[in-house]
């Protein structure tokens, strides 16, 4: 029950875990969608967008965790 109050409080944040989900599903549709410009002719327009488009992914990803982070040791310097 404890556990259900932290939930429904916003005592305890799952913003990280969620973007570790959102990090491994756009590096799914960054590939599909590289690979798909490597099909249809392009392959340097493909091999960019994959290259790039992880890396960008990765750097965004990162910096919402970093984000949710700093808020968590916010929260922890406000309850001491």
């Amino acid at each position: 029950m404890d556990k259900v109050m932290t939930f429904l409080q916003f005592d305890k944040m799952i913003s990280a875990t969620l973007i570790k989900w959102l990090f491994y599903i756009s590096l799914v549709a960054v590939t599909f969608a590289g690979l798909f410009y490597m099909s249809n002719g392009r392959f340097f327009g493909g091999l960019l967008i994959i290259v790039f488009g992880v890396l960008f992914v990765r750097v965004y990803c990162e910096v919402m965790i970093i984000l949710f982070k700093i808020h968590e040791s916010l929260i922890e310097i406000k309850n001491k």
